[in-house]
């Protein structure tokens, strides 16, 4: 007779169900990583692998987040933060505004070259000559010709004159000297203020934070030379300029 029961649907269903809530306990467990002390039946080796890894960096990352985000719960740093970020933002967009008005002023210079020697005279051998108000002549490597060489020179009424080509020549050189200013500040002041404002590990303390502030506007190249050409020459001698020094963040 037990026998017979044994092997009854009842019995049947009943042995089923519990093996559906061992199959489920285990593979609940499985997916968890909780250590049942039985093989893993659900889960390949690779895919615990897999997972091991995944949870490993994402334990990781909580823990680097934590520094940053235990400043930022106070309301004190994170003003001071916040304010920090929305100053850096600004320098990085001004800078970038006057690095590509600089190109462009550049690219007009560089054109505006082009002009003045396609109108320039010519020595027999093909050198490049312009003359001064004063009647001199001299070649781009500003030595002055004499004559005969002189002699034998066709000038025209549209020639460029020597002072044309010199301030062409100056301008050049202040503005890539210009936009050597900019891309070091940008990547120097801002770029390394960036990286250390984003830090979650190593965050800028309260102070830093007026520290890296300071930095950011006293090092700042002025962003305005591209209006006019008096004041480059004028901006770039000021004391309103990146300095040689990397600055203290």
């Amino acid at each position: 007779m037990k026998h017979d029961d044994h092997y009854s649907s009842d019995n049947i269903n009943a042995r089923a169900a519990d093996k559906q809530r061992e199959d489920n306990y285990d593979f609940n467990n499985e997916i968890a990583g909780r250590d049942t002390g039985k093989i893993s039946r659900f889960i390949d080796e690779k895919e615990k692998m897999r997972r091991a890894g995944r949870s490993r960096n994402d334990t990781a990352e909580r823990v680097l987040q934590t520094q940053l985000q235990m400043l930022l719960d106070d309301p004190v740093y994170a003003s001071a933060y916040n304010n920090v970020m929305d100053m850096l933002r600004e320098a990085e967009q001004r800078t970038q505004a006057a690095i590509d008005d600089t190109e462009r002023d550049l690219a007009q210079n560089d054109q505006e070259l082009e002009d003045i020697q396609s109108r320039a005279s010519t020595l027999p051998d093909g050198t490049r000559v312009y003359r001064d108000a004063n009647g001199d002549v001299f070649n781009e490597d500003g030595e002055q010709i004499h004559a005969p060489e002189t002699d034998a020179i066709v000038w025209r009424e549209d020639n460029p004159s020597h002072e044309e080509y010199l301030a062409n020549r100056e301008r050049d050189t202040t503005l890539r000297d210009y936009l050597d200013r900019l891309r070091d500040y940008q990547t120097r002041v801002l770029g390394t203020t960036r990286d250390r404002m984003m830090n979650p590990d190593d965050p800028p303390s309260l102070d830093d934070l007026d520290g890296i502030e300071d930095s950011i506007l006293d090092q700042e190249p002025p962003s305005k030379l591209h209006e006019s050409e008096d004041n480059i020459g004028k901006a770039l001698a000021t004391d309103n300029v990146i300095e040689t020094q990397k600055p203290s963040l």
